[in-house]
């Protein structure tokens, strides 16, 4: 019989994109995470983008009231810095 073996003389990007394939089928098979998942997260990001504006809010009307210009300008620079509020 002079037939070839199959995969015997693969080349090295055969083999490359045979693992590839392999990869990806793996990770489409992963599990799609449901609906509730979605929303616990979202709702989750919700409640700390609101909760650190509260708290930033809070720390601004405690430096205002202690009158110090040192304690207000320092409260301002670290509000400024915040991330949530991009100047």
């Amino acid at each position: 019989m002079t037939g070839t073996r199959v995969g015997c003389h693969d080349t090295p990007m055969q083999k490359l994109t045979a693992v590839l394939l392999i990869v990806i089928a793996a990770i489409l098979s992963l599990p799609i995470y449901p609906f509730e998942w979605h929303l616990f997260l979202h709702v989750g990001g919700a409640v700390i983008f609101v909760g650190n504006i509260i708290v930033t809010g809070v720390w601004m009307i405690l430096a205002d009231r202690n009158g110090d210009p040192g304690v207000i300008r320092f409260a301002t620079s670290r509000v400024l810095k915040n991330p949530c509020f991009p100047v």
